[in-house]
């Protein structure tokens, strides 16, 4: 059903309903009134799809367990591991390169035909944009200023801090 409602809506499901975003929410709440610095993304994840390895991992588990009659709650660990990581690294570690439904996700959003856009016209490269971006995936350059459309969760961060008022949700 997350899937078909992508197609529509992109990975809003990932910004303001799942579970583990919320954690990161309020533990970025936290960590911000307490001084305290999460670590960033490490460079192994940037370079190989784990997420897509994670998925095959999970849906495999969940298979084997099925059929063997297994009496365990596979998503029960994923959670767990997901609020482990999320607790000392940034959140793009988790939505971009972690989580296998954000993997699912990314891949039907590419259909979604409504995204936000950066009105170039109105663009002054400034970056806070990319700044407040939890997901890091915009790209600001005094030549191009483009936003990663699979990879957005909708969070609409970037749209709200933008003083020129350059970013917009449109039709492709």
């Amino acid at each position: 059903m997350g899937l078909l409602i992508s197609l529509i809506g992109g990975r809003f499901y990932c910004g303001w309903i799942c579970p583990i975003n919320t954690f990161i929410k309020i533990k970025n709440w936290f960590y911000k009134k307490l001084g305290i610095d999460t670590m960033e993304t490490p460079s192994i994840f940037k370079k190989f799809k784990i997420r897509w390895i994670l998925l095959f991992i999970m849906i495999g588990s969940m298979i084997i367990i099925r059929r063997n009659n297994i009496k365990l709650n596979i998503i029960l660990y994923i959670l767990g591991f997901a609020l482990l990581i999320s607790l000392f690294f940034e959140e793009e570690l988790w939505h971009k390169y972690l989580c296998p439904y954000g993997a699912l996700l990314s891949l039907s959003n590419k259909a979604n035909n409504q995204n936000l856009v950066i009105d170039k016209n109105l663009c002054k490269s400034c970056g806070l944009c990319a700044e407040s971006c939890p997901n890091n995936i915009i790209s600001i350059t005094k030549e191009k200023q483009t936003i990663s459309s699979s990879e957005c969760l909708y969070c609409f961060k970037c749209q709200e801090i933008c003083e020129f008022k350059a970013i917009s949700y449109q039709e492709k």
